[in-house]
């Protein structure tokens, strides 16, 4: 009996906000999600769109774990998700306390 390989085939829209995001084009998590479909990044992730909703309005919600997968799919060094992850919570949580 012959094997049978299906092959994922992800978004070309990874590698072009992973070029956008490697030349540091791209800001936060919102800009990810307009290139591409929250629906389609959700379903890669293994994540719910609410879950994923809540991600892109809270990025200290992020868990590393979430993080490095996102990088993976942008094929990207996964220090460039976590340091932008980082600045836009520090910056949500300026001035509270």
């Amino acid at each position: 009996m012959p094997l049978i390989v299906i092959a994922w085939m992800k978004s070309p829209a990874y590698k072009k906000v992973g070029i956008l995001l490697q030349g540091g084009h791209i800001h936060d998590f919102e800009e990810i999600a307009t290139d591409i479909q929250k629906k389609t990044l959700a379903k890669d992730m293994g994540m719910h769109v609410r879950t994923l909703g809540s991600r892109i309005k809270d990025p200290g919600k992020w868990s590393i774990h979430e993080l490095a997968k996102l990088s993976d799919l942008l094929e990207r060094d996964h220090m460039i998700l976590l340091q932008m992850a980082d600045r836009l919570r520090v910056r949500k949580n300026k001035g509270k306390k």
